[in-house]
């Protein structure tokens, strides 16, 4: 049978295993192809649409708004806030494997010094802010990071469709491997002050043309944070925003703080607030870079937030104390059917008459006696409100601890792998039942490892 015959639903499914070169190629053979697989076409290409920074970033995002078919498929716009994983000071010598060695560093020194002047200058706010009024279906906005990396990975490696990036490889060859870019730890900070401050300009964007929200992804899953100190909205902007964000079905808060009593990330957590209800997928994180984080700001978001429509609850980099935690799954509890728990620690022991005066103080944690046995205990309990009180059909556990000290969990009775401290749960694919699953985890304390899986242990 020929393609053209086919219905056009099949065809659609058929012409999205393509790749995007062979997709143009086979609409531009036959014009009834060509018409029958332009929604398709248009919804696979250009309903998420990603940019670089980059003056042809920008130029690329403003040409789809004159284009009328393009701009009304364009649903969500997801930015990378920084270039070369923030590596904007680096030296020549970073680029003596390639034969144009000197050529190519004065091309990164202008791609950082455009990126930075597109910033500081307002065009870039500008531009966003024309853009985002002209998309009138779009309703996600994203940040994403890393997008260079995946290039000099290696030709066959996957490659996100983004906005000003080709035009990027041109002048500064990534692909040949001279610019080795990777995260480094004193970098953490500057990616989350460049997300915050993107994500700014995209929310006072939704605010200026009263757009409400669906989706707001602040990190991609490397988990780099926005930090709440460097977001630039005004209180009477902050104030607008909330009645925007009523309707969000997926959030991914992401949060680094600058100090362990960080107060200034309490308008995220408003954002929470008032978006629980609306939720069906959340993603959270919250973490300082070098020390443990006060509990106490989840202790009173635990206690104000209220979900109705939860299904997926994703924490990652989280410390949190055993009530709060119980707190978020019950209020979960009627609808939740995926949880992901990776790097979350308890911060306190999880018997009330145990919590010492201070928690969060480091003093007191030493002085505390913890033994291994009480430290799984504590996560035991955890599994067992899980076993108890959910219906979860996929639950994933990943890097857990208690007290700083990591809690290595397996699936099955037997000694817990160091290697592996993974264990997952999908019922798709296995016969027993997540009760059974629980019951059978093997989990036991390395009491001499203590913050190397914290966000202010060993990255």
């Amino acid at each position: 049978m020929s393609l053209t015959n086919l219905p056009t639903e099949l065809l659609h499914q058929i012409c999205g295993y393509l790749e995007p070169s062979e997709w143009c190629a086979l609409r531009l053979t036959c014009q009834v192809l060509h018409k029958k697989s332009r929604e398709a076409f248009a919804d696979q290409f250009f309903k998420s649409t990603c940019m670089l920074i980059t003056q042809d970033g920008l130029n690329d995002l403003e040409q789809f708004t004159t284009n009328e078919f393009i701009r009304t498929h364009v649903q969500e716009l997801v930015i990378v806030p920084v270039l070369f994983e923030a590596e904007n000071n680096m030296d020549i010598g970073r680029f003596k494997t390639t034969f144009h060695a000197l050529q190519d560093y004065e091309q990164y020194q202008a791609a950082v010094a455009e990126h930075r002047h597109i910033l500081d200058s307002g065009v870039f706010e500008d531009t966003i802010t024309r853009c985002v009024a002209q998309f009138e279906n779009l309703a996600m906005i994203g940040l994403q990071s890393l997008t260079m990396s995946y290039r000099v990975a290696g030709p066959k490696r996957y490659t996100p469709r983004c906005l000003g990036l080709r035009s990027l490889e041109r002048r500064v060859p990534c692909s040949r491997r001279g610019i080795q870019l990777y995260i480094q730890r004193r970098h953490r900070l500057d990616f989350a002050r460049a997300h915050s401050m993107v994500l700014s300009v995209l929310l006072k964007a939704f605010v200026a043309c009263n757009r409400p929200l669906r989706k707001i992804d602040m990190c991609n899953d490397f988990h780099l944070g926005c930090t709440a100190a460097a977001f630039m909205i005004p209180e009477s902007t902050q104030q607008s925003l909330i009645p925007l964000v009523q309707e969000l079905e997926a959030l991914h808060l992401c949060q680094l703080a600058e100090t362990p009593e960080d107060h200034s990330l309490s308008f995220m957590h408003t954002i929470l607030v008032e978006a629980a209800p609306s939720l069906k997928s959340l993603a959270f994180g919250q973490w300082c870079p070098n020390q443990s984080m006060s509990p106490h700001s989840l202790i009173s978001l635990a206690e104000r937030v209220s979900f109705r429509r939860l299904r997926e609850l994703h924490l990652c980099w989280v410390e949190i104390t055993y009530s709060s935690f119980e707190k978020l799954l019950r209020t979960a509890q009627p609808t939740l059917r995926i949880l992901s728990i990776h790097h979350v620690n308890l911060s306190y022991k999880f018997m009330p008459s145990s919590v010492p005066s201070e928690p969060n103080s480091a003093e007191n944690v030493k002085k505390t006696e913890i033994t291994e046995r009480e430290m799984v205990q504590a996560w035991r309990c955890i599994w067992n409100t899980i076993r108890d009180e959910l219906s979860l059909t996929c639950l994933s556990l990943h890097q857990l601890g208690c007290y700083g000290f990591q809690v290595k969990v397996q699936e099955g009775i037997g000694r817990a792998s160091i290697e592996n401290p993974d264990a997952s749960y999908n019922s798709a694919y296995t016969d027993i039942s997540i009760h059974e699953w629980i019951d059978k985890l093997y989990a036991r304390a390395l009491t001499w490892k203590r913050g190397m899986f914290l966000p202010w242990g060993k990255w």
